[in-house]
């Protein structure tokens, strides 16, 4: 039997929504800075964005662009990379903004791989407030790194977005 190899490298805050991705046998993510651990050719980086304590304004939109330029500097070092998954989880208040802030990040993201590196890289922007199912979470997003490019440039998803189906029906129903 082949022993599966994860192909999702995770920075950023640790989310509770990960703990799945990193306890199932064989694991299917490790953690970026784990020099240590196996990785064949990463196709998803995925940036975990705490902003329960930032609030809505300066402090959250600092820490959004910082992550997201953290991912991007990692998806420039693996050739391979083909999606940036940037997720975030917050208080409750400020929905709108926030989404609005993680949008500017994810498209200058997504501006700068075309221009720099020369690929498509989707940057999905998945905002997990309210997840209790990190079983769930898991199974969407390692679903999504799988899905091929090409279909959108920069999506932003909440967690009531994906809860029943897939990242790509959601985006597909909100973008298309």
């Amino acid at each position: 039997m082949a022993v599966l190899i994860p192909r999702i490298l995770v920075l950023g805050d640790v989310l509770e929504t990960f703990s799945p991705l990193f306890t199932q046998d064989p694991p299917l993510a490790v953690l970026c800075d784990d020099v240590a651990a196996p990785l064949v050719m990463p196709r998803a980086v995925v940036v975990g964005v705490d902003l329960r304590a930032a609030g809505a304004g300066r402090e959250a939109t600092r820490l959004l662009r910082e992550r997201s330029a953290a991912a991007a500097r990692v998806v420039r070092t693996h050739p391979s990379v083909r999606h940036l998954v940037i997720v975030i989880v917050a208080g409750p208040q400020h929905e709108m903004r926030r989404r609005r802030a993680a949008s500017a990040a994810a498209t200058r993201r997504h501006m700068e791989f075309e221009r720099e590196v020369g690929r498509d890289v989707e940057v999905t922007v998945l905002d997990v407030t309210g997840c209790e199912d990190a079983g769930c979470f898991a199974e969407r997003l390692t679903e999504h790194t799988l899905d091929a490019t090409g279909v959108h440039g920069v999506a932003v998803l909440g967690w009531s977005d994906i809860r029943t189906r897939s990242v790509s029906e959601a985006v597909h129903e909100a973008y298309f």
